[in-house]
């Protein structure tokens, strides 16, 4: 009998705002470094980030796009979260830094050609 792989959650709360689980993760490392990434671009000190078993009834937010044309779009919505942080939970602070960065550079040249 094969045994279900436990999985986990990164959860948000923070005072006035819902709370948020990011996830799931299949290993408590990985769950813990996003947790320390969000941890250290979050510095709210009414924040609570925590590694928690995934929970299907907490709304997950999706995972960002990487690609910068389509992080460019996901720009103008509503992430409730600091996009820098999510990305930089994701993928790391350098890589969150240049991915951004040139996602700022297509919005930017997507406004200019609007204009």
């Amino acid at each position: 009998m094969t045994r279900p792989t436990p999985r986990y959650s990164v959860v948000v709360a923070r005072t006035g705002l819902p709370t948020v689980a990011l996830g799931s993760y299949q290993s408590t490392e990985f769950a813990g470094l996003t947790a320390w990434n969000l941890t250290a671009h979050l510095a709210e000190p009414s924040s609570y980030i925590t590694v928690e078993p995934h929970d299907e009834d907490l709304p997950h937010l999706p995972a960002l796009p990487t690609d910068p044309q389509l992080l460019a779009d996901h720009l103008d919505e509503k992430a409730g979260l600091d996009v820098h942080a999510r990305l930089a939970a994701q993928v790391g602070t350098k890589a969150a830094g240049r991915v951004l960065a040139d996602a700022y550079m297509v919005r930017a040249a997507a406004l200019r050609n609007a204009a």
